[in-house]
């Protein structure tokens, strides 16, 4: 089959091995996987690869193993590994190591034993995953961009060139013959007994199996299959406050890849990217209300507040606001873990959803199980934790 990004597909497109319903990063990850397995594969994308509100367009994305949760902190470092095996397929960054830095204040958080930064720490120590901590002389001598008491910094972090990695997997699509049909609706998705007909506005696409990974919109993709009833993922919308920040005039330097790690202070929602030069015009610095915890109630409340109070360096806070800059938003799972697996009471159809923000972090993870499940009749990780049917 020749590669082809088209609007619409004909009816004479044969028989697919595969069709994945959603052209984000899951979705193309999966195909990359899936091309290992299969010739004919399709990506169905309802708008174009790269809008503005999907959840994984931008231009970076923090990658880190320093979760609370020993599991997911093990299948970050499982997906890191698989990362490192993409950037050896290409010349282009995909990474850019800088590290991430967990920060904590006496004056903000008090007992610094009981922070983020405290109880990631020790989950990474205890895994034996490389970190180091810092008190606040140690961090002043080695981070004085920061103003706190306590950090911890995963050394195996850093942030993710978005548009680097889109390149890479759809030169791979292409490289693989895998169909990529964009501006596309599908209208209809019925399961058979021998596989799965996809109704677009256009076409009708047959396939041996489906996966559907569109991202915040899968509960108004689900309607579409042919005798779901009621089931839905349980899913609530989270969406950052975050914008770019100058650094004062001379002193871009000391806040870019190369002198400054990611941050984050979680115990009360803040976090940011370093200046990624010539990609980013400055600072990333958000705030958040996740849908999973109560922050802690402080003076922050705002990525302005977590500059004044965390980067003294900044005398003059000017906020970069591009009407053009992604739609980043965080479908938060009722009971915080990823949706993959089997639709329930499917054959042939296939979930993957709920990625809780940090979906981008462990994409390659999650693409190679969802084409493991549909091509490889399963997969030899445990993903009991994430089986679609704990909804049904």
């Amino acid at each position: 089959m020749n590669s082809t990004t088209n609007s619409h597909t004909s009816a004479s497109t044969p028989p697919q091995d595969l069709v994945i319903i959603g052209g984000g990063v899951i979705g193309l990850m999966t195909a990359y996987y899936a091309s290992r397995f299969a010739r004919h594969i399709t990506v169905i994308e309802r708008q174009s690869i790269g809008h503005l509100m999907a959840s994984s367009t931008g231009e970076t994305r923090s990658i880190r193993n320093d979760y609370l949760d020993p599991f997911y902190a093990r299948l970050a470092d499982e997906a890191r590994t698989l990362w490192d095996a993409l950037q050896r397929e290409t010349n282009e960054p995909l990474i850019v190591d800088c590290g991430c830095l967990n920060l904590a204040k006496h004056s903000i958080t008090p007992d610094l034993s009981k922070t983020y930064a405290a109880l990631a720490h020790k989950n990474m120590a205890d895994l034996g995953f490389d970190c180091r901590e810092f008190d606040r002389a140690a961090l002043a001598a080695t981070y004085p961009q920061f103003d706190a008491d306590y950090a911890s910094l995963d050394i195996r972090a850093g942030v993710t060139a978005l548009p680097a990695i889109r390149r890479m997997l759809l030169a791979h699509a292409r490289a693989k013959g895998v169909q990529i049909l964009e501006n596309t609706e599908v209208t209809g998705i019925i399961e058979g007994a021998d596989g799965v007909t996809i109704e677009t506005a256009t076409s009708t696409i047959l396939a041996r199996k489906a996966v559907l990974s569109p991202g915040r919109w899968i509960n108004e993709l689900l309607p579409l299959v042919n005798g779901i009833g009621q089931y839905r993922v349980p899913l609530t919308m989270v969406k950052p406050d975050w914008a770019y920040f100058v650094p004062p005039a001379g002193q871009e330097a000391l806040y870019d890849t190369d002198h400054l790690p990611v941050f984050a202070y979680l115990d009360v929602g803040a976090y940011g990217h370093p200046i990624y030069v010539g990609h980013t015009p400055g600072l990333k610095v958000g705030f958040y209300h996740p849908a999973d915890f109560d922050p802690v109630k402080s003076v922050i409340q705002r990525p302005e507040d977590f500059i004044r109070e965390c980067l003294p360096g900044f005398t003059k806070v000017e906020r970069i606001d591009d009407s053009h800059m992604e739609g980043c938003s965080y479908d938060m799972v009722a009971d915080d873990h990823f949706v993959i697996g089997a639709l329930p009471g499917y054959r042939h159809l296939l979930l993957g959803s709920g990625w809780r923000g940090t979906g981008y972090k462990f994409a390659p993870w999650c693409g190679k199980i969802l084409a493991q499940l549909a091509l490889q009749q399963g997969t030899v990780y445990d993903i009991r934790t994430f089986n679609p049917a704990r909804f049904a």
